[in-house]
């Protein structure tokens, strides 16, 4: 016992210096990615920034596609934790049309916040659609459309899902924000116009 109560001061620090150096890395990438030449940066730059070597960049994220999926998971995983067990109407307890409007609120709020990251993730291998929470958002849309529109089977009710979620892609979202001057608050209204008109079904002739 005597033993064990010596070898934990040794390891905590050890655990907390980690993590404080993870933090230091993550929040140099956010800063040169939200420069004006974030496409260009690499990760070689990142590390000179934080003052570690590019190996130490490698051995904890694996590559920049990693590293890009660090700096916005923090956002992905708290959205993720409201959708699962949060307050509605975005948590559990709302109807399925409140709880998709305000989840397309949340997403578009997490695209603004992390448009760089985001479009560096996309020109990056794997892409977008194979990392980060891609898959679960598509997941959560397609419970709530199918609960709304019970004559749809999975593979429609996911198709339905790429579609909204194709209001979050970085590049579209990136030149409707910089190019057509839509401001965030219109793109989320739209966005859950289209998802409601979704959620109506056909119109009848």
């Amino acid at each position: 016992m005597a033993e064990e109560a010596l070898e934990t001061p040794r390891w905590r620090p050890q655990r907390e210096a980690a993590a404080r150096n993870e933090e230091k890395l993550l929040q140099t990438a956010r800063s040169l990615l939200a420069s004006p030449d974030a496409t260009k940066v690499d990760m070689r730059e990142i590390a000179q920034a934080a003052g570690v070597g590019v190996g130490t960049l490698y051995r904890r994220f694996g590559d920049k596609a990693g590293l890009l999926a660090a700096v916005i998971g923090e956002d992905e995983h708290a959205l993720q934790d409201a959708i699962l067990k949060g307050a509605p109407p975005l948590g559990p307890g709302a109807a399925a049309d409140e709880r998709l409007e305000a989840f397309l609120d949340a997403l578009i709020a997490l695209t603004e916040r992390n448009i760089d990251a985001l479009l560096m993730t996309e020109a990056t291998p794997p892409g977008r659609l194979a990392v980060g929470a891609y898959g679960g958002w598509r997941q959560h849309l397609v419970l709530l459309v199918r609960e709304l529109r019970t004559d749809l089977d999975a593979k429609d009710a996911g198709w339905y899902a790429d579609m909204l979620l194709a209001c979050v892609e970085a590049q579209l979202y990136a030149f409707q924000r910089r190019r057509l001057k839509l401001s965030q608050r219109r793109i989320a209204t739209n966005a859950k116009a289209l998802a409601l008109s979704i959620a109506g079904g056909p119109r009848r002739m």
